[in-house]
């Protein structure tokens, strides 16, 4: 028997316990995740719908775990065995579970943390519920029994705990799921070869992980004043998308950002600026789209491919640099640099374009839409220099609570922007201009 797997794939490692158990030898076909080998016209001959794990058998292609395992058990398994039992009411109780793993658990996992994995986007929260109820589910089933579909082990438990195998190793929480944490230590010493072939899984998975944060993203120079909150937004960015940049601080209160090897790099001399091999890149929203078409996987939440989505993020993005950061700065520069007078029709132009934003806030939980987005994360940076200028933000609730929402959300947003906010307020306080 032919059996395409790959030792990620949960599914797959479900059948090669199984197989560990029944005493089978596969010839084993490692579908390798980088060359995109599952795509390639040969696989796809024989799987149509080009997914692992595939077990062909006697030239019939089978290609659902569920199916594969049940194959196994019943071609192979000896007389008495309770991994596929003869009883109807029970064999139902056992389909019941594999379908729930497949078609929820499964499912909810993929949903909950591809974007976050594979396209390095903000986690949603939505997603994360559903994933809690699915698993509240498994755990409300363990409590009646000592495997998923009764008290014999079953091939529901072997997918099941292959599929929970991922959970752990993207540290979700099980500590609520006491009947989950029982079944799962049981399960592991049970069945033969988990430990072995889970930590083998670890090891690739850890690997992986390396080759797609990539070697080319460390390349990346990043010139930055953490003050400047437009540097700020694209770091926010950078740590979403589990980039590794080479920060390189650029001392804006010593003119270094006018010294020749700047201005080489820049001639416009402002941070932030990215050199990314041979692009030299600047204005922090450019930054935040090339970061994320780049390296943020395909079609990412933060950034869309969908026409329409773009544009409300690109409209935004134009509002926050052209609009609303333009009289931000318009009114509070002179007044702390300058010794302007408080009040008059800068201050009415700020407020009328905080006005706008807050309308924008009233109608959807994110700047662009439902999902945080590039928007969120450039706007969040320069509504934050309202924080820093003490500035009253309960006049616009939607933006209060919006704020509040992302600085809650956003991965690192306390060690990344807070703190370059303090150095931001210094500079205010001090009457030194900080921006190059």
């Amino acid at each position: 028997m032919d059996l395409y797997y790959n030792i990620l794939s949960p599914p797959s490692r479900a059948i090669l316990l199984l197989g560990e158990a029944l005493h089978l030898k596969f010839n084993l076909i490692s579908l390798d995740v980088h060359r995109k080998d599952y795509v390639n016209a040969a696989f796809k001959k024989i799987n149509p719908q080009h997914t692992v794990p595939t077990l062909v058998v006697d030239g019939v292609a089978i290609c659902e775990p569920g199916a594969i395992l049940i194959y196994l058990a019943e071609q192979y398994a000896p007389a008495g065995s309770t991994y596929y039992p003869p009883d109807p009411l029970r064999r139902a109780i056992v389909n019941q579970r594999l379908l729930f793993e497949c078609g929820t658990l499964y499912k909810c996992i993929f949903v909950y943390y591809s974007p976050v994995v594979l396209e390095r986007a903000v986690p949603v929260e939505t997603d994360r519920q559903k994933l809690d109820e699915a698993v509240a589910v498994l755990d409300g089933i363990l409590h009646h029994s000592a495997f998923v579909a009764g008290d014999c082990l079953t091939v529901a438990d072997y997918s099941l705990v292959c599929t929970v195998s991922m959970l752990v190793l993207l540290k979700f929480e099980l500590a609520p799921y006491a009947a989950v944490r029982r079944w799962y230590e049981r399960c592991k010493e049970v069945i033969a070869g988990y430990t072995e072939l889970t930590q083998r899984a670890v090891r690739m998975f850890q690997k992986w992980m390396e080759q797609e944060n990539g070697s080319i993203a460390r390349k990346m120079n990043f010139y930055y004043h953490p003050a400047s909150p437009y540097c700020r937004a694209v770091m926010l960015v950078a740590k979403a998308l589990k980039l590794n940049l080479n920060m390189l601080y650029v001392d804006l209160m010593t003119d270094e950002q006018l010294r020749p090897s700047f201005t080489a790099i820049n001639p416009f001399h402002c941070v932030p600026t990215l050199v990314d091999n041979d692009l030299t890149l600047w204005e922090s929203r450019a930054i935040l789209v090339y970061l994320v078409d780049k390296y943020g996987r395909t079609n990412s939440r933060l950034y869309p491919k969908d026409p329409k989505t773009r544009a409300i993020i690109n409209q935004r993005l134009f509002f926050d640099h052209g609009t609303l950061g333009t009289r931000l700065e318009d009114y509070f520069y002179p007044l702390y640099f300058e010794g302007a007078t408080p009040g008059g029709e800068k201050l009415e132009k700020l407020e009328e374009a905080l006005g706008w934003l807050n309308e924008y806030l009233i109608t959807n939980p994110y700047a662009a839409g439902p999902n945080m987005t590039l928007a969120d994360y450039s706007l969040v940076a320069t509504v934050s220099s309202l924080e820093v200028v003490q500035y009253d933000l309960s006049k616009y609730p939607a933006i209060a609570a919006w704020y509040e929402g992302c600085k809650a959300t956003i991965v690192d947003y306390q060690e990344i922007n807070e703190s370059g906010m303090q150095q931001y307020r210094a500079y205010f306080e001090s009457g030194l201009h900080p921006v190059a």
